[in-house]
């Protein structure tokens, strides 16, 4: 039995809305309540597979295997800018809500990372498809951008992420 592409939407739409759904309740928890090995800069790490494993769901949603589509759209395509602002837009919300969790803060760094996971899964040169590159350098080079992020600019920057706290509390007054 082969499924149709609606279906197939379907599933995957499903499971990128679960999915979301289990980042959101992640996010939820207080760092006290979280339990993983990670702390601190590599925590933050972890919002580039994270939010790329999102972004391969969004993808396959909005264009499925079917009957002759064979292609994984990179991001050079509009199906491609549409999972980057989703996964944007989703890591911008994700953050805000962090502002209202005990213990945890809004990050403009960690919602960089976010879309750092998107672009890693839309710049991979396999599997082929239109607008990938052909090669790994625009893979590498969002590798360490997002190391770069999660690991020294908030060092560098250290009030980028207060002023972003500073105006989710006077917006909501």
């Amino acid at each position: 039995m082969r499924w149709s592409p609606r279906t197939v939407r379907w599933c995957f739409g499903g499971a990128a809305l679960l999915y979301a759904l289990g980042i959101a309740y992640l996010s939820s928890r207080t760092r006290g309540q979280l339990q993983t090995p990670f702390s601190g800069s590599s925590l933050s790490l972890l919002h580039v597979p994270l939010h790329g494993a999102l972004a391969l769901l969004v993808l396959r949603t909005l264009v499925p295997l079917g009957d002759g589509n064979r292609s994984w759209p990179g991001c050079f395509t509009w199906s491609g800018a549409i999972v980057l602002a989703v996964i944007l837009l989703h890591g911008m919300v994700d953050e805000v809500h962090q502002h209202f969790v005990p213990g945890r803060t809004c990050s403009l760094f960690d919602a960089c990372l976010d879309a750092c996971g998107a672009l890693m899964v839309l710049l991979a040169p396999w599997p082929r498809g239109p607008g990938r590159p052909a090669n790994l350098f625009p893979l590498l080079f969002v590798g360490i951008l997002a190391a770069l992020l999660a690991y020294v600019l908030p060092d560098w920057f250290p009030g980028v992420d207060g002023a972003i706290e500073g105006w989710i509390a006077s917006a909501g007054t």
